[in-house]
């Protein structure tokens, strides 16, 4: 549900990722974001295998290391999260597939 994901991004949200063959893909934003969702397989949670790490911690900002995916294609996200008033926004994501 993207109206959903988007009530957790910040503002400024950026994506970008290496690819398997070693390219970067293009910076995304939270619409471009959207529009790539459109006619992708939506997997539940409990078949995502999700690994979350919280790296740092600070009264502003945090990193976190998700390795997350199915059996079929793994992948790696390094997210950095920013508070906004009592909450955090996702403000930046990084992946690379494992």
């Amino acid at each position: 549900d993207y109206e959903e994901m988007k009530s957790v991004l910040h503002r400024n949200f950026t994506n970008q990722g290496l690819n398997s063959d070693g390219k970067m893909t293009p910076l995304q934003n939270a619409e471009d974001l959207k529009n790539m969702m459109v006619g992708q397989e939506v997997y539940a949670p409990d078949r995502q295998n999700n690994v979350i790490t919280i790296t740092g911690i600070t009264e502003k900002s945090a990193t976190v290391y998700l390795e997350t995916g199915t059996d079929v294609a793994r992948w790696k996200e390094y997210i950095t999260l920013v508070r906004v008033g009592d909450g955090w926004k996702i403000e930046k994501i990084f992946w690379s597939f494992v």
